[in-house]
């Protein structure tokens, strides 16, 4: 399903993009020196709704292989920065519509891949479901990140920055559940790799 999207607006958002992604030094250099307030959700069984914890961590050792979390999906601009702000750990999002069935059946594929602790023994990683559709999503989040068509999946470092440059568009890949798993332990890798680097003394 394409997202239309207009060359003055496509200009508007590289600028808020660029914006965004400056944030970044500035959240970075806060984890050294407090807690992280993560959101969590605890799978009451395979079918029902989700329901809402919140954890306070410690400091944290780069070293230190993560748990897995799922952020509970995000439906508004607030929700999706607070989470991707809120951890030291690498993010998958897929997007999704509520008129796409494909974009709902990978973030349950990817959903299930992460909650059974794929990537755990690599490092850790956490996974959010960004709902564009939702009444509470207000804005052009999805043109600040060039989603312009769903099903998406786009990974983020903490402090907004994307990890690739592009987001993931390939339904022959999307649909493909051994390369799915492949793909979360590379960035359960990579989120270790990243934790280690950020956390060396700055010359």
């Amino acid at each position: 399903m394409s997202i239309n999207m207009s060359s003055v607006a496509r200009a508007l958002c590289v600028r808020q993009g660029l914006a965004l992604a400056a944030r970044r030094s500035l959240v970075t250099s806060s984890f050294a020196s407090r807690p992280l307030l993560m959101r969590l959700t605890v799978q009451r069984s395979p079918r029902t709704a989700l329901a809402r914890q919140y954890i306070h961590i410690g400091p944290n050792d780069p070293y230190k292989n993560r748990k897995n979390v799922v952020f509970e999906p995000a439906r508004s601009n607030n929700e999706f920065e607070s989470a991707i702000l809120s951890t030291d750990t690498l993010t998958i999002t897929v997007w999704t519509q509520s008129a796409s069935k494909e974009s709902q059946e990978l973030a349950e594929r990817v959903r299930r891949l992460v909650e059974s602790g794929v990537g755990e023994a690599e490092g850790g990683i956490n996974f959010m479901e960004v709902e564009l559709d939702a009444p509470t999503m207000i804005g052009d989040l999805h043109q600040i990140f060039f989603i312009n068509e769903v099903p998406c999946m786009v990974t983020f470092t903490f402090g907004w920055s994307l990890l690739h440059d592009d987001p993931i568009h390939d339904r022959k890949l999307l649909e493909d559940e051994e390369w799915l798993e492949k793909y979360i332990r590379d960035i359960a890798r990579q989120s270790k790799q990243i934790r280690i680097e950020e956390s060396k003394p700055k010359n």
